[in-house]
């Protein structure tokens, strides 16, 4: 049986779309769009942060660490 992450096994439709859980945990509840009864099981928190990355000019001097005439 092929797991998917926060679908529901029968209508593939997405469960938890911006859920946050902070211990494990497994529940029963049903899918809100086909009813069907579906066991969920929390098994650990990931976060994923993205950062922009600041790219550096490596033409500078280094007896001028600033980039600019001080």
């Amino acid at each position: 049986m092929k797991e998917t992450i926060g679908h529901c096994p029968y209508c593939t439709k997405i469960l938890f779309k911006d859920a946050s859980f902070k211990d494990e945990a497994d529940f029963e509840t049903n899918c809100h769009h086909c009813g069907k009864p579906i066991m969920v099981e929390v098994k650990r928190e990931i976060l994923i942060v993205v950062k922009p990355i600041i790219k550096v000019d490596m033409k500078r001097s280094p007896k001028d660490p600033c980039g600019k005439p001080c």
